[in-house]
């Protein structure tokens, strides 16, 4: 039986426990929101202009039938999914009004996992600065001036969900918005807009300070319980404690990859790497054949040909028969890159093995989805007898991941298909290596962090993930 409810403050904090930015939410497919709405008696899902009335058991097999046999990704409802309805209630309109409602319902910044959990080159976690971090910490004094603020703004529940507010301007970027049922039953929200002028306001019979930017309130109209610029909570640093747990490495080193007449993915062209790997894997190998003739000049007088790439970003590692000949970085500003270096090639043929790797993918900007990635070119070949031999039309195999993604070397099952070295014959400063360890955890229930600052150009996965 479906128990029918006034909508209240607290259902705010009652749905889904999800990552509250929407920026974030990851989509397979198109998106359908089965919402319970706050306004009215009923419990309805809205599709398209027409509604349309279930019982609790009817919106759960409907939801599961989707998820099940269609295989969409719900949008899930959060306190984000009534910022219309809020703005509406409580005559919102200022910047200040939206940072402060922000504020009301984000605790935390959340921590998504997964490789395509961020934007470019962003790490996995984010927003280390909100109320409560990462690792379930309280981050003070956000988390108590927040949780201060809630406590204010239940007190305010029966006169913000039954009436809509008057407003008053006492001056220039000074308001108060009453919501007044009875002498009783009355609340009052002012506001100083000034960014950098403190103010004082007479409301009623009294005299309130407000300070510059900042939001008053007064659960019975008369006495200030909470201003968001008045913070009482005290900070605390929080410090990470050393351990003396070390670890026992081992290591096995893949070999760059090289182009054959068996390679199944070749074009006489430079393909745009996401549109290749179908986001199946961070990296894709671009491999071509140079040949070189013995009566190329260089190699009577030691100058050395000059290999030119140009990529979209983000990371290009540059092998020349299996010998890696440099790495270049793009960076958030400008993702693109250019490689340029001299290399050493052989009388023959010469295998050029290029390796890109996205770091992320973005997840917001004008047309952000059409956003490159990859070697799209121009490639040469500069310091030759004909002058400069472009690359970038000739056969090119492609190869999807890294040889330690496909035998899975991140599981149990699939490291044990491969020999690793350890003691001293562990690979120090080699290309294309993975290493592995195992540890205990120390004692307690305290939160881990693990210090992988002394690395570079690593992806870590930890139990196995």
């Amino acid at each position: 039986m479906t128990t029918i409810r006034r909508f209240c403050c607290n259902d705010l904090l009652r749905f889904t426990n999800v990552n509250l930015d929407h920026l974030t939410e990851t989509r397979d497919g198109p998106t359908i929101s089965m919402s319970p709405k706050a306004l009215g008696t009923e419990l309805w899902v809205t599709v398209e202009e027409s509604r349309f009335v279930f019982e609790a058991k009817t919106i759960q097999r409907m939801e599961l039938l989707v998820l099940s046999t269609l295989k969409w990704r719900m949008h899930p409802v959060t306190p984000i999914s009534f910022f219309e309805h809020i703005v509406r209630r409580l005559g919102l309109k200022s910047r200040l009004h939206w940072e402060f409602l922000l504020h009301v319902l984000q605790y935390h910044g959340g921590t998504n996992f997964g490789r395509t959990s961020s934007g470019l080159f962003i790490a996995t976690s984010y927003d280390y600065d909100a109320p409560i971090d990462e690792y379930g910490l309280v981050n003070e004094p956000k988390w108590g001036h927040l949780r201060d603020l809630h406590k204010a703004i239940k007190q305010c529940e029966p006169a913000l969900i039954a009436v809509d507010p008057t407003v008053t301007y006492f001056g220039k970027n000074l308001e108060a918005h009453v919501y007044y049922i009875s002498s009783s039953v009355c609340v009052a929200f002012l506001a100083n807009y000034d960014t950098k002028s403190a103010a004082t306001v007479t409301f009623g019979n009294s005299h309130h300070d407000l300070p510059p930017w900042s939001v008053s309130i007064l659960p019975d109209c008369k006495t200030e319980v909470f201003n968001t610029a008045k913070v009482g909570v005290q900070s605390i640093i929080k410090t990470m404690t050393p351990t003396n747990i070390t670890f026992d490495w081992q290591s096995y080193t893949e070999d760059p990859a090289f182009s054959s007449e068996d390679d199944s993915v070749t074009a006489e062209a430079l393909w745009e790497q996401i549109n290749v790997t179908r986001d199946s894997s961070d990296y894709l190998w671009y491999l071509t054949d140079v040949n070189i003739s013995p009566n190329e000049s260089f190699i009577k007088n030691g100058l050395s040909p000059i290999l030119t790439a140009n990529s979209a970003g983000h990371v290009l590692h540059v092998f020349v028969n299996g010998q890696l000949s440099g790495t270049v970085y793009g960076g958030l500003d400008n993702p693109k890159l250019t490689f340029s270096e001299s290399v050493n090639l052989k009388v023959g043929n010469n295998k050029i093995s290029l390796l890109s790797v996205a770091v992320g993918l973005p997840n917001v900007g004008l047309h952000f989805e059409t956003w490159n990635v990859g070697v799209l070119g121009p490639v040469t070949l500069k310091g030759l007898n004909e002058g400069t031999r472009d690359l970038s039309w000739q056969k090119w195999s492609y190869k999807v991941g890294l040889k330690g993604e496909s035998l899975s070397l991140h599981t149990i099952t699939g490291s044990s298909s491969v020999e690793w070295t350890q003691g001293s014959s562990l690979a120090k400063k080699q290309p294309l290596t993975w290493y592995k360890t195992t540890f205990n955890a120390p004692s307690g229930n305290d939160p881990l962090a693990l210090d992988m600052s002394s690395t570079r150009d690593r992806q870590l996965r930890f139990n196995l993930k």
